[in-house]
């Protein structure tokens, strides 16, 4: 069998419009970088609040002040 007039990706509807794909990969990014700027948002809100938490309430969680001190401490970009 002779398979010399088949060309793989020919017509196919992703590489029609190379633009399309284009504006698809900086969608992508640009929604990349903004989850990355909630999600570390989130984390230097949590962080802070975990901060001020009294005495009382890290015991009831199981944690030390330096480990509070420790945590807070990171920058926002660190997990």
């Amino acid at each position: 069998m002779q398979y010399e007039n088949i060309t793989p990706l020919a017509g196919h509807r992703r590489y029609r419009n190379s633009w399309a794909g284009a504006w698809r990969t900086v969608h992508n990014w640009v929604f990349a970088i903004a989850n990355w700027f909630v999600v570390c948002n989130a984390r230097h809100r949590n962080r802070a609040a975990f901060a001020k938490l009294d005495d009382h309430l890290l015991r009831d969680i199981g944690k030390s002040r330096q480990e509070v001190a420790f945590e807070a401490a990171k920058p926002f970009w660190r997990e």
